[in-house]
């Protein structure tokens, strides 16, 4: 259960990522960039289905890359060009 202050504390951190993202998208943009790089925690199933949601695809793994507790990690693209194309990884769950 979801309480009103906690939906507004999310929706706030959702503008964020969004405003923040268009910025990073922007700027890549303007420096002729191919692609966008980022790295999620494996467990961090909703992250992952929100970078998705933003067009961004999963094409590898980091092997124990968090040091707290040696989680993978998965790396995701976000083309910005054709040519920033990078083949999705198959089998991640």
């Amino acid at each position: 259960m979801v309480n009103e202050k906690d939906e507004i504390a999310y929706r706030r951190v959702k503008v964020g990522i969004l405003t923040h993202g268009r910025r990073v998208i922007e700027e890549g943009l303007k420096r002729d960039s191919r692609f966008i790089v980022l790295e999620v925690r494996k467990s961090n199933r909703a992250a992952r289905a929100f970078y998705s949601k933003n067009g961004f695809y999963p094409v590898t793994v980091r092997l124990r890359y968090y040091r707290d507790n040696g989680e993978d990690a998965i790396v995701m693209v976000k083309p910005l060009k054709e040519s920033g194309r990078i083949p999705p990884a198959k089998g991640i769950d």
